[in-house]
């Protein structure tokens, strides 16, 4: 019978919280998406540039904007692109000049997704500049 009591104690308390925090207008990290699905080279305005393709998103979203940083685990990141008020799905998530991977062949783009609770979740592309 103790074992039972404590269980729903547990069950309720787990509950209640999760319904605090969406009162508050948060979310789990869970519910937000950062998705990198692909890139593709265009064009525009005689220069080139790489689309960063995915999806982002949350139940509260508040921003999202994209980090790369020179190398397979880079020291340093620098943001580049537009920082985004509103999600994509399945989409363009921005848009980088191919000159801002000067320097080096591998490189990593991040998305980095942000709720109105300030909660954040990341995705990684590796990304290789001949």
């Amino acid at each position: 019978m103790g074992r039972y009591i404590t269980s729903v104690f547990v069950a309720v308390v787990w509950l209640l919280a999760t319904a605090a925090l969406h009162a508050q207008g948060g979310s789990s990290d869970n519910n937000i998406t950062a998705e990198i699905t692909g890139v593709e080279l265009v064009s525009a305005d005689d220069r080139d540039y790489l689309h960063i393709l995915g999806t982002i998103g949350a139940p509260w979203f508040k921003r999202a904007w994209m980090q790369i940083g020179q190398g397979s685990t880079p020291s340093t990141w620098r943001f580049v692109g537009q920082k985004r008020k509103y999600p994509i799905e399945d989409g363009v998530l921005g848009k980088i000049p191919l000159s801002e991977f000067s320097g080096g062949d591998l490189w990593q783009v991040v998305i980095n997704v942000e709720d109105t609770n300030g909660l954040t979740k990341q995705a990684r592309f590796p990304v290789r500049i001949n």
